[in-house]
């Protein structure tokens, strides 16, 4: 058990009536305050079910059984306190990069100065500066997810979800963006939750690993990520404990993909 978590997941189920398909049975979880939490599994295990009621979306919200709670609070719904990044991109399109930050903390009644002044450290922090007065169409794939991440970020939430982020971009592109991830995350120390289908991504980024079995997804193991931080590709892809944990998880997705030995 964690010592100070500032998210529990206790007992949770859920449903969908329409189809009649329960998506994840019984998921108990705990995630400590500045952890990287990587969850990861097959497609259709439910991963992005539970970030999105984490999340409070509908109609994924509520559970149909169990309870989420931040620090000690039932969830009722979505909150600032917890602010997703998707998979797809959510930029607008007649906004340049700058106001894109702003628009959160525009949404919230920031004074303009206040505003100003938060999104400009987010251009310096994720290297846009030279980019703020462009538009999304004028930016590749990654440069936009950089600037989702900045617009994240900048509304401070307690915790960052982040669905698949990358995964619309090329593969040199991702790397990239993972390294830049886990730099700023370890500037900020804020909680993130990050779901992948990824066993290198999940090692790479994560403190800690949960893997969730085929649907109905459940939590079949936990494991801790010894690399200390931060980490670089070039001096990880070679480590032989790299390439054993990475046998050690994709053999725990294999058995939860037959349903063998689901905890």
């Amino acid at each position: 058990m964690t010592r100070d978590p500032i998210l529990e997941v206790c007992s949770v189920s859920k449903l969908f009536n329409s189809s009649k398909i329960l998506a994840i049975d019984n998921v108990n979880l705990a995630v400590e305050r500045s952890e990287f939490l990587c969850i990861l599994g097959p497609n259709g295990c439910g991963k992005t079910t539970l970030l999105n009621l984490i999340a409070g979306f509908k109609p994924y919200f509520p559970p149909t059984k169990g309870e989420i709670s931040m620090t000690g609070k039932q969830i009722k719904g979505p909150g600032s306190d917890r602010v997703m990044v998707f998979q797809e991109q959510t930029l607008f399109p007649w906004l340049n990069v700058q106001d894109n930050i702003e628009f959160g903390l525009k949404i919230k009644g920031v004074p303009k100065a206040e505003k100003r002044k938060v999104s400009e450290h987010y251009l310096k922090l994720m290297e846009l500066e030279e980019f703020k007065d462009k538009y999304s169409f004028q930016l590749s794939g990654g440069m936009n997810q950089k600037v989702e991440l900045a617009r994240a970020l900048a509304l401070k939430p307690e915790i960052l979800l982040l669905d698949e982020p990358f995964a619309q971009v090329d593969a040199l592109t991702r790397l990239s963006l993972q390294e830049e991830l886990l730099r700023v995350s370890e500037l900020e120390k804020r909680t993130t939750i990050f779901v992948t289908h990824s066993i290198q991504e999940a090692i790479f980024l994560g403190d800690r690993i949960c893997v969730m079995t085929k649907r109905p997804g459940k939590i079949k193991e936990e494991v801790k990520v010894e690399f200390p931080k931060p980490r670089k590709w070039a001096n990880l892809s070679d480590d032989r404990r790299f390439a054993r944990l990475h046998s050690r998880l994709l053999s725990l997705i294999q058995e939860g993909a037959i349903g063998n030995d689901i905890k």
